[in-house]
Order: C-alpha cells, then structure tokens, then sequence
C-alpha cells in the first residue's frame, strides 16, 4: 500500500500505527529496524517539520 505523499505529510500516530502493526505479528526486530530507518529519514526532513522526530521516536 505505497503511497506518494511527501514525508512532511506523514505524521507521528499514522506512523506509530504501522511500527505497531509490525509489532503484533511479532516481528519485533523488524519494528525496530523500521523505527530506526524512519529515525534517519526524518533526520534529513528536520527543516521540515522540527521536533517530528522527538514526537514520533518517543511515542513508541
């Protein structure tokens, strides 16, 4: 279900329900693979959306 929306579009819950959604079929190692990963791509969009890292990394 890809989408093509711009990342400043995306926020905190919608991605803490997938990393939850990864999470219930136990793929825990793999949340925490996408966690990161979603770490490092908004580091790059911080001009963007400040402090959308914080809210979302500390969510989860």
């Amino acid at each position: 279900m890809a989408s093509n929306r711009p990342i400043k579009d995306i926020n905190a819950p919608e991605l803490l329900a997938v990393l939850r959604k990864i999470e219930s079929r136990g793929a825990h190692e793999k949340a925490q693979r996408a966690r990161e990963y979603v770490g490092r791509v908004y580091i790059l969009d911080m001009p963007f959306k400040p402090g959308a890292l914080n809210v979302i990394l500390a969510a989860i």
